[in-house]
């Protein structure tokens, strides 16, 4: 063997060149735009991600239901680049990418803790790393929920596997024929064992605690316990008795309960917020039939994508009902490789392992309990493919050599893995801007009114109305109680000045989606433009109490009521919506004039100041401090 050869097998030279093979495939997302689905309301366009690290921004992390689900610790971590990056998306991307790549050297290192070295091992990490499934995770930045879950998930299994693998050593240390032989070593033994079993403990707490820092990220892991117990049936092999033989131990289960707990409170307070903002579908919506059998055809379509993975698109839309006979074959064929896995399960442990790896962690998003209107998601597939990954390295690795020699195996593995670069590479050229990944789908996809609707972002923010216009009225036509388009499209209305016709079509959103702030707050700003003040109160009034901290929604009010001369309540909004977003130059001069009418005219001139100091071109208000700043040399009273 030579030193290269060496050098090679080495765990440190082996993560080094994945980090890198990862990193030059991923790398051109750091000159990625953000995406207009989500990422204006995750990072781009949110004031509370926009400010930073604060006492304020963690209190609003915790409390927010402003995406529908509660991820305190995403939020966190966004806050934390805006801190470090600004608020441009190459921080968010890059942090991803990053994220990505530690995901990929932890997986390497837990699967050679489990099962030892081998080559199997860089084949299913390289297979996580690069596979095009994966592309939407990484390039996408609101899905940083996934790739920072996973990083907690990770490190959840090493510290389980540790205080399980410490814990067998404390039962096994210093036995001979299962006594010692002196006193002495006795009581070294017993003074062994106990530190083990406190090492043990620690490990155990540690795994908890990783565990619930991945919940506060992604609610999307509770089914993380259930994989704890599948891998104490493989690799740990806790289940076997010294004969070789499974015994049901009830202990192990036992064991786990602290985390189901853990598990059961994350879920229910993730269906409490997304029934407090109303995108929890009922069963009348969706029947539990049309569920079930879509949730049987999408484990069907993840592994068609695994295998050949074209035409990947976000999103895949939830179709209502599939063909009966595509539910029957589907359900039939999972049923097969269930049972086979299990008939093959006392030989072949690794099958049962990967496989239920696989069923279970895809369980929290097959839509049984349905969020939104995707069928399926690349991002939904980011840890369950291990499973499969694992199952494929492992069957490779007992075929006969006689007729598949290990050189045939290693080639067909480094072109399977480099045939994954290529094509993520290919598809990570979609999630360069919005306008390129909605018409992507748009072209691979049927009837894709969300993509039709992101399309229709994306050129309202470029200026296109028309454009919008006409893509905002696809995806409403295509989908006649789609509130979000409505919603877009009435502020392209507005935004051509057709008032009446904008405010219609935000009665439409509310009508469909009630719990719908946004949808509110632009009812609202068209109401104020009419001059029916009391009527955008209202509105304001009712988007905060759906969500007290909407710094625009706060600060609308405001407005309206400065215009109303009710200066004291306008004084106590423009506050609450500054200690939201520091931000607003706006803001912070509204409120000097605000004060200024109450005849407090240091603190109006000291927010003038701030106003001008965030904007400088800000209109008016550069008179506006000089006279102020002229009414308190003179003493005069507010005219």
């Amino acid at each position: 063997m030579t030193t290269f050869t060496r050098l090679c097998q080495r765990p440190t030279v082996i993560g080094l060149l994945l980090a890198l093979v990862i990193v030059a495939t991923f790398l051109p997302v750091a000159g990625f735009d953000f995406v207009n689905a989500d990422d204006p309301g995750y990072f781009a366009a949110n004031p509370n991600v926009q400010a930073g690290l604060s006492w304020q921004g963690l209190r609003w992390a915790f409390r927010t239901h402003e995406v529908e689900s509660h991820y305190p610790l995403t939020w966190l971590s966004f806050m934390v680049d805006a801190e470090l990056f600004g608020n441009g998306p190459a921080g968010p991307h890059l942090t991803n990418l990053l994220l990505h790549v530690a995901n990929a050297l932890l997986l390497l290192g837990l699967l050679r803790r489990l099962t030892g070295p081998g080559w199997g091992n860089v084949f299913i990490a390289s297979a996580f790393a690069l596979h095009p499934l994966h592309v939407e995770s990484v390039a996408w930045v609101s899905e940083r929920k996934g790739v920072l879950s996973t990083l907690f998930l990770l490190l959840a299994l090493w510290a389980y596997t540790r205080y399980a693998t410490t814990q067998a050593e404390g039962r096994d240390d210093g036995k001979t024929g299962g006594r010692p032989t002196t006193a002495e070593p006795a009581a070294r033994n017993r003074h062994g064992n106990s530190r083990l079993a406190l090492r043990a403990a620690l490990w155990y707490l540690v795994a908890l605690l990783w565990f619930a820092l991945g919940l506060l990220s992604k609610p999307m892991l509770v089914t993380l316990p259930c994989v704890m117990l599948l891998l104490d049936y493989w690799p740990l092999r806790r289940l076997e008795r010294r004969d070789g033989r499974l015994r049901l131990r009830p202990r192990l289960v036992l064991e786990k309960l602290p985390f189901f707990v853990l598990a059961g409170i994350s879920s229910i307070i993730q269906v409490h917020v997304a029934q407090q903002a109303g995108a929890l579908s009922t069963l009348g919506n969706s029947p539990l039939s049309a569920r079930i059998g879509n949730a049987l055809v999408s484990y069907l379509r993840y592994l068609g994508k695994l295998f050949w993975p074209v035409d990947l698109a976000f999103p895949y839309l939830y179709p209502g009902r599939w063909p009966p006979g595509e539910v029957i074959l589907a359900g039939a064929l999972l049923g097969g490789v269930t049972v086979f896995s299990l008939c093959r399960a006392r030989r072949r442990p690794w099958l049962v392992v990967g496989w239920f790896w696989f069923l279970g962690m895809l369980v929290p998003v097959l839509g049984l309990v349905q969020w939104g209107n995707e069928a399926m998601a690349d991002r939904f597939t980011y840890v369950p493919l291990v499973g499969l990954f694992l199952v494929l390295a492992m069957g490779a690795a007992e075929l006969p050599q006689r007729l598949f020699p290990r050189m045939v195996l290693a080639s067909a593995a480094v072109l399977l893995v480099l045939a994954c670069a290529l094509r993520t590479r290919n598809q990570l050229q979609y999630w360069r801007n919005g306008e390129m990944l909605a018409r992507h789908a748009i072209a691979v996809t049927k009837d894709n009114y969300v993509a039709y609707n992101v399309l229709g972002g994306c050129l309202y923010r470029a200026g296109r109305l028309d454009e919008a216009i006409s893509s905002f009225r696809t995806a409403v036509e295509i989908n006649p109680r789609f509130a979000s388009a409505e919603n877009n499209l009435g502020l392209a209305l507005a935004h051509q000045g057709k008032r009446q016709e904008a405010m219609r079509h935000y009665r439409l959103a509310l009508e469909y989606s009630p719990a719908y702030p946004q949808a509110m707050i632009n009812l609202g700003d068209a109401l104020t433009m009419e001059g029916r003040l009391d009527e955008a109160i209202q509105q304001y009034r009712e988007a905060l109490r759906r969500d007290p901290d909407l710094a625009s929604a706060l600060n609308n009010l405001a407005l309206v009521l400065l215009r109303k001369k009710n200066y004291a309540e306008a004084i106590t909004y423009y506050r609450e919506a500054l200690a939201i977003a520091p931000q607003n130059a706006a803001a912070y001069k509204n409120l000097g004039l605000a004060l200024a009418a109450l005849g407090d005219v240091q603190q109006a001139i000291g927010c003038l100041e701030t106003a001008l100091r965030l904007n400088p071109d800000l209109p008016d208000a550069a008179q506006q401090l000089e006279a102020l700043t002229a009414r308190a040399k003179t003493g005069a009273p507010h005219p």
